[in-house]
């Protein structure tokens, strides 16, 4: 028998003790921040810092590590804007750069920390300073293509992003995507984060095509490294559903939102920040949908969480105000929507660069609510300062100015200048067909609005044509999401969605045409079955399998559902509803200087989202990049 090699004994015995040793407190902690348990992460490090005060002294490298660990916590758990962030992360620094001994990768770790600090406390041309010497440091010490090169090239990539630099961010995203796919398996977890970052920035630039398959390629690393119900899931799942809901796919979007929702509250709790990225992206939706009452209650529910983690005064929290605002003027509580938007208005011109979109966001919504109250001079200009900024932010081509051009058309052409506004509609549908494709929602309301200026220029061809193509866009959007809805769900949707049913039965019944074409009417019995049809054929498929006791179990009768939340079924102005549950809330047309109807073509009733208000439009949520 041979005698074991006493090298290998003495290996396998080192592995052994390696095995049997507990992970220190240090690593615990590590542990929390990467489970996003920031809370106790800092919690427990201040203790390890104390200890180690004790122990090795307040000016010690230990001491100076836990003080990184303090630092992390708290700006991965949004209270990196603290002043006592940046003390902490300047004192592990210096302690660091005075040590002797200490190798320059662990000092670059804590100058890394402190421009995280930085740009959470809106010194960004300092975090940018820094993390530019993270990269250079890192590029003279491993070599331009070691993984810790890419890490710290998306640590710098991530702040551009954050500032609006989405065309300095991505080519910086795609180094770091070379680097680790030369460097790394092709399945690395790394390797997931960089592509969600570098669909996220092609995104924020308009580029949805490019940006999914990204988002999806990320999404089936992670669930294959760590399984379905991880938090590295939640944000891909969560930033795909922006995306599927900005392309329209609404039904795609809600089942991920409430994938990462479940996701994060499970396993950080009802009160997480992440939870609260969750509600307001949700509650975004169900506001698209027409579910008015379930937005407000999630975007409170976030606004609740956001205050008592980051403060009243953060962009973030500026950005779920802007979002509850909303639901107020789509439901007419203009003095309440008035008073959020100038909140959020406030903080992000002290936060923000004057030239970022989500400077743009606010003043476009606070000249919205202007214009449906009337105040058209300072609502033009809020509309003039949102478009510039857009323009230059984004670009002339990008979905978010041909909303800004929108908004202003809407201002010119309640003013009389109407050849302005028809000129502006025009360019805007030209930018969204282009970035969303010709059969997008957004476009539809677009194509309503430019109807109504061409009606009152007198182009009634081309005023049919588009309320026409409005109400087909919008019948076949409706197609697509009724069949995974509710009743309820799908009868809500249908009374908000984007439609040319009214402005054309009006231009029809004006003597204006000379032979009403037989498409009009068609178009109503078509837009009025549609969801009548597909509750009858669930009733048949519920009888079918279980009788009238199962037909009686769907979600809501049809007998039960008011008439009026039908497509094209009104109630008279201010007229209550009878059992119409969930339904928004019906209130006049506003009128205009002259006492008629801002645009002529429209009969005083109920409003859709399609019809006479301001556009705000898509991607009015935090979004942020996932950190390294």
């Amino acid at each position: 028998m041979r005698t074991p090699d006493r090298r290998l004994l003495l290996a396998t015995l080192c592995l052994a003790l390696v095995a049997s040793t507990p992970p220190s407190e240090a690593d615990e902690i590590r542990g929390l921040i990467q489970a996003s348990r920031f809370a106790e992460a800092e919690d427990r490090a201040r203790a390890l810092r104390e200890e180690n005060e004790t122990t090795h002294g307040p000016r010690s490298l230990e001491t100076a590590r836990a003080l990184d660990l303090i630092v992390e916590a708290m700006w991965r758990g949004g209270r990196g804007h603290l002043p006592e962030a940046r003390e902490l992360a300047e004192r592990a620094v210096d302690i660091k750069e005075r040590a002797a001994a200490v190798e320059e990768r662990e000092i670059l770790a804590s100058r890394r920390n402190l421009a995280y600090v930085l740009s959470r406390a809106g010194d960004r041309a300092g975090a940018n300073a820094l993390f530019e010497q993270v990269v250079a440091s890192r590029e003279r010490l491993l070599g331009p293509t070691h993984p810790e090169v890419a890490l710290a090239l998306i640590d710098l990539a991530n702040l551009l992003l954050t500032s609006g630099q989405y065309a300095a961010a991505r080519p910086i995203y795609e180094r770091a995507l070379d680097i680790q796919s030369q460097a790394l398996r092709a399945g690395h977890p790394d390797v997931s984060k960089t592509l969600h970052n570098l669909a996220l920035v092609n995104h924020r630039m308009g580029d949805l095509d490019t940006a999914r398959p990204l988002f999806e390629r990320s999404l089936a690393i992670k669930e294959e490294a760590f399984g379905a119900d991880h938090l590295e899931v939640a944000w891909t799942l969560n930033a795909l559903a922006v995306l599927l809901e900005e392309a329209g796919d609404y039904v795609g979007a809600r089942s991920r939102y409430e994938r990462a929702l479940a996701i994060r509250k499970t396993a950080l709790g009802p009160d997480h920040l992440y939870v609260a990225l969750s509600l307001n992206n949700l509650g975004y939706l169900l506001r698209t949908m027409g579910d008015y009452g379930e937005a407000q209650d999630l975007f409170q529910r976030a606004l609740g969480i956001e205050e008592k983690i980051l403060g009243a005064e953060d962009p973030d929290v500026a950005m779920t105000r802007y979002n509850l605002a909303e639901v107020f003027r789509l439901t007419g509580a203009f003095e309440q929507a008035r008073i959020l938007h100038e909140q959020a208005l406030r903080t992000r011109e002290k936060t923000l660069e004057p030239n970022r979109a989500a400077l743009a966001l606010s003043l476009h919504a606070l000249g919205s609510v202007l214009f449906e109250t009337g105040d058209l001079e300072t609502s033009r200009t809020l509309y003039e300062r949102a478009v510039e900024i857009w323009k230059v932010a984004l670009g002339a081509d990008h979905p978010q100015y041909a909303v800004g051009l929108s908004g202003l058309a809407s201002v010119l052409a309640r003013t009389g200048r109407w050849r302005e506004s028809k000129d502006l509609f025009d360019r805007a549908l030209s930018i969204q067909e282009k970035a969303l494709g010709s059969d997008h929602p957004d476009v539809a309301q677009n194509l309503v609005r430019l109807g109504e200026v061409l009606a009152h220029e007198r182009e009634t061809d081309r005023a049919l044509a588009c309320f026409l193509r409005a109400e087909e866009i919008g019948r076949g959007h409706l197609r697509l999401v009724v069949t995974a809805l509710s009743e309820r769900e799908a009868l809500r949707y249908a009374s908000v969605r984007p439609s040319g049913l009214d402005p054309a039965l009006s231009l029809a019944a004006s003597g204006r045409l000379p032979d009403p074409p037989s498409e009009v009417f068609d178009m109503v019995i078509r837009s009025r079955v549609l969801v009548l049809d597909e509750m009858a054929s669930r009733r048949h498929i519920a009888a079918a399998a279980g009788g009238e006791r199962a037909a009686r179990g769907s979600k809501t009768s049809c007998r039960r559902c008011p008439a009026s939340a039908l497509p094209g079924v009104r109630h008279r102005p201010g007229e209550a509803e009878a059992g119409g549950q969930g339904v928004p809330r019906l209130r006049p047309r506003a009128r205009g200087p002259d006492g008629g109807p801002i645009f002529p073509l429209h009969q005083p009733g109920p409003e859709r989202d399609g019809g006479r208000r301001a556009w705000t439009g898509p991607g009015k949520r935090r979004l942020p990049p996932e950190p390294g």
